[in-house]
């Protein structure tokens, strides 16, 4: 399995240099690394796991496990035995969103199944700025708290949900 953690870290309590700087530039924060740190226990004996990539693990009331293009099918091998798992381990809902180098994709994906209108992007002379829209008659589907900030972390700038 590959994570934005190495092996030996994986594997100990204890992190090693580059892994902690990681933590210190906000990379990788501590409710990452131990959540990283059980998907691994899960699956280190298992060889159908090995080529499984994780990019990240946000999320707070439902868990957002972020992975490369291609890297989901990994969670339903087995009637979904990993995504089951995993569930029963973190007491949440979990949900695999596949990275994309298109961010409308990416949050599209994030957000289902509540729809996208649109990403605006404003340019300030400072930052960007990124508008998500989405409709109003599906704000029940999003947790506004909970994507903003995942969403905080992956796009660089500011960034705005408008229910429309």
């Amino acid at each position: 399995m590959k994570a934005p953690l190495c092996k030996v870290c994986l594997e100990s309590d204890i992190l090693c240099n580059v892994c902690s700087k990681r933590v210190e530039e906000e990379k990788i924060t501590q409710i990452e690394i131990k959540r990283i740190k059980k998907v691994y226990e899960i699956v280190k004996n298992n060889k159908e796991f090995e080529n499984l990539e994780i990019k990240r693990i946000l999320g707070i009331n439902t868990i957002y496990i972020i992975v490369p293009k291609g890297h989901s099918k990994y969670f339903f091998i087995r009637n979904g035995f990993l995504l089951k798992k995993l569930s029963s381990v973190f007491k949440r809902p979990v949900k695999v969103v596949e990275e994309s180098g298109d961010k409308r994709f990416f949050i599209q994906k994030l957000i289902q199944p509540a729809t996208l209108i649109g990403l605006n992007v404003l340019y300030t002379p400072e930052s960007k700025k990124y508008i998500v829209r989405i409709p109003y008659r599906e704000r029940k589907f999003v947790n506004e708290k909970e994507v903003s900030q995942i969403l905080s972390f992956l796009l660089p700038g500011e960034l705005e949900i408008k229910f429309e």
